[in-house]
């Protein structure tokens, strides 16, 4: 099983960093990567997380990502 994580960089959530540090085959994007990029890596992942502040709408701090 592959692990994709989006958990842009921000101080205040680092305390997250646990919950996926000792998952296997786990691809973490925390910096910015182009729209073709993500919906490549969307595809080739069984779970994805996504971690940080966020809204139904989702994740804060779009710049980053």
């Amino acid at each position: 099983m592959k692990n994709l994580v989006i958990h842009p960089h921000d101080e205040s959530t680092h305390f997250l960093r646990p919950i996926y540090n000792s998952l296997p085959n786990t691809t973490i994007v925390r910096d910015c990567i182009s729209k073709k990029a993500l919906i490549e890596m969307l595809k080739s992942h069984d779970s994805i997380f996504l971690l940080g502040h966020g809204s139904s709408n989702g994740l804060f701090k779009p710049n980053t990502l």
